[in-house]
């Protein structure tokens, strides 16, 4: 399938493995072994940014390394950016979708709050530091 997916959505809740079990259920290491394999791959990184949960300077810097260290994209249009990532700013619109299937919208009872605008800009600061080109929003 990947040798004919032109574009990779991959959503970078948390880097350290045991939080990212705590909030998702399950380890990150599957999911960035998955994600070098991708090299060459034309990837769009996205952050969903959650106030007090994701968005601690250790995180945030360690996405950074992260998305850095990956060989960067050749691509021939100059509008595709080597090294993508969206800030997705935590908002509770898909409740209601939950609510409608019956499902559980945060198991874990976790109390989510978006970031304030200045935890937004110091995040997309420190990303770019490394070279990653930020998008706030989706």
């Amino acid at each position: 399938v990947a040798a004919e997916t032109d574009l990779f959505l991959i959503d970078l809740k948390h880097m350290d493995s045991e939080r990212h079990r705590e909030l998702t259920g399950v380890p990150n290491e599957p999911i960035l072994h998955n994600v070098r394999l991708l090299s060459g791959k034309e990837v769009w990184f996205r952050l969903p940014l959650i106030e007090g949960i994701n968005d601690d300077e250790a995180n945030i810097e360690a996405t950074a390394r992260f998305v850095a260290s990956l060989p960067p994209l050749h691509h021939p249009s100059p509008q595709v950016a080597a090294r993508l990532l969206h800030l997705l700013p935590y908002h509770d619109v898909g409740k209601d979708k939950h609510r409608r299937r019956g499902t559980k919208y945060n198991p874990q009872g976790l109390t989510m709050k978006a970031p304030s605008d200045t935890t937004i800009e110091r995040c997309r600061q420190q990303l770019q530091a490394h070279g990653i080109q930020v998008v706030v929003g989706g």
